[in-house]
């Protein structure tokens, strides 16, 4: 299944797999994307912009089981 990154901009929810959005900073890039998907694009544009290295995945993934802990 394709993702929708015009969709994405405009919602809190991937399309792919229904998990929540996150906006993060990479590098000073502002990024909109699905940390279970990792299908990453520029906040407001149209267009699929990266998918994030694996360790950077794992990163965030620990984050936010953090973030649900604290």
């Amino acid at each position: 299944m394709e993702c929708d990154p015009v969709r994405w901009s405009v919602s809190s929810v991937c399309f792919q797999c229904r998990g929540s959005l996150v906006e993060i900073d990479q590098y000073g890039h502002r990024l909109v994307g699905c940390v279970e998907c990792n299908r990453w694009t520029k906040f407001g544009s149209e267009h699929l912009v990266m998918e994030l290295p694996e360790e950077d995945i794992e990163a965030l993934r620990y984050w936010r089981a953090a973030k649900r802990l604290g």
